[in-house]
């Protein structure tokens, strides 16, 4: 029995591991996608400019050559300086500002950034399947079906060599991106990490039940990540300007404050609450009512992988 406590207590820490592994790549992932998409954005309108100077001087070039039969003879001379001069101008210009163009490089490194974002969506999905199948087993073995301890420590091993498998190709996929991000995005990031940090901890709200309860906070990064994501693209100066960190970071709390309508700490301890009160009897009660534990467990995974709340 003391076994199969351990081996579950180490499923759902690996379960954990993942979760915050997860984590970590979105943000990864939303930072990088949003560097693609500004840094497209600048090389596309960079381009737009060479390619309409390059269009003027061809224009100017067909005016000068036409001739212009309706003037006098030094009209048409002072005609034809003016626009060669003036597609001398242009010629330097665009040199120059070809120059700029490929310095900046802004085309390559968009392509770099969404490079590295779809190799962090694709980690992401595959550490999101191992995520599931770590829930499966463990449900499995929480049924005791597994007993076979040889057979776990192996499916343990395995596991842990398929975390550093992830972590490896999360780490290629970062180094494989030569460019940076840009620092007003990491600095929104950063800080509204900083900002829900001040709750992560262990939170005991046992006051009526006697029990602790975790605020899983590897589960709520995430969807505020999003909510952060979609804060910036909104932004009327994006995606030529990235926003002020700490407005668009102030908008993604209020905006996710709003969805739920009350503050976000107090709406995970208030489902919590809700979960010990109305689930607890059910869960903690034997095994003669099966189909009644079974709509428990169902209630509690629903409740808690959406508010992130679970029992210590």
């Amino acid at each position: 029995m003391s076994d199969t406590k351990t081996q579950e207590e180490q499923a759902r820490q690996r379960q954990k591991e993942y979760n915050y592994m997860t984590s970590g790549i979105l943000k990864d992932r939303k930072m990088h996608m949003l560097a693609s998409i500004h840094f497209n954005h600048w090389g596309n309108s960079l381009f737009l400019i060479s390619a309409i100077v390059t269009l003027a001087q061809a224009g100017l070039a067909i005016v000068a050559q036409a001739g212009f039969k309706s003037v006098t003879q030094e009209e048409r001379e002072v005609l034809q300086s003016n626009i060669t001069m003036s597609i001398s101008f242009l010629a330097a210009f665009s040199v120059f500002w070809q120059s700029l163009v490929k310095n900046w490089n802004y085309n390559g490194r968009a392509s770099l950034h969404d490079s590295a974002a779809s190799a962090l969506g694709h980690l992401l999905k595959t550490a999101d399947l191992k995520g599931r199948q770590e829930k499966a087993e463990l449900k499995v073995k929480a049924k005791g079906t597994t007993t076979d301890a040889d057979s776990a420590k192996g499916k343990e091993s395995k596991n842990t060599d398929l975390l550093d498998q992830l972590v490896k190709q999360y780490e290629q996929a970062i180094e494989s991106c030569h460019s940076f991000v840009p620092s007003r995005i990491v600095a929104a990031f950063e800080l509204l990490d900083n900002q829900i940090a001040v709750c992560n901890r262990q939170v005991d709200t046992g006051a009526n039940t006697g029990d602790k309860v975790r605020v899983q906070w590897e589960k709520v990064y995430p969807t505020l990540y999003k909510e952060l994501y979609a804060t910036i693209i909104t932004q009327w100066c994006w995606p030529y300007f990235v926003p002020n960190p700490k407005t668009v970071v102030k908008q993604t709390i209020d905006r996710y404050e709003k969805k739920v309508n009350t503050g976000l700490l107090d709406i995970l301890l208030k489902r919590n609450s809700e979960i010990d009160t109305k689930y607890g009897a059910v869960s903690e009660s034997s095994d003669t009512n099966t189909n009644t534990n079974a709509l428990s467990e169902n209630n509690n995974i629903t409740i808690q992988e959406k508010y992130g709340v679970s029992k210590i």
